[in-house]
């Protein structure tokens, strides 16, 4: 079995679309650990499959990831959590740290 094989991940569509989810925070993860495009797409799909996430996006050469969740299910500590947990069972060790919640943007009054 080739390295390749052992390492290779078919990413998941997101299929969390709806009105509960415009409730949804969203925060920025540093991200360490990741050395491949399959390394995101394990730390996205694990992410993905978390009650609570309604999406995910990793940036594999920023090292980060955002992530819009409901922050009734699921917070950073618990998605930091996720990210830890989700190289189990590889060689892999993935660790994330919030680096700052992201809001929309807000009109400024002169």
């Amino acid at each position: 079995m080739t390295a390749f094989s052992q390492c290779h991940v078919i990413e998941i569509p997101n299929f969390r679309w709806g009105p509960e989810t415009e409730a949804a925070s969203t925060v920025r993860l540093a991200l360490s650990g990741l050395g491949c495009g399959n390394c995101s797409k394990r730390v996205r799909n694990a992410l993905i499959s978390t009650p609570g996430v309604v999406d995910a996006e990793v940036n594999l050469s920023a090292a980060q990831a955002d992530v819009r969740y409901l922050p009734e299910q699921i917070g950073p500590v618990g998605l930091t959590r996720v990210i830890s947990r989700s190289g189990t069972g590889t060689h892999h060790r993935y660790r994330a740290v919030p680096v700052r919640a992201l809001f929309p943007a807000q009109v400024m009054r002169a």
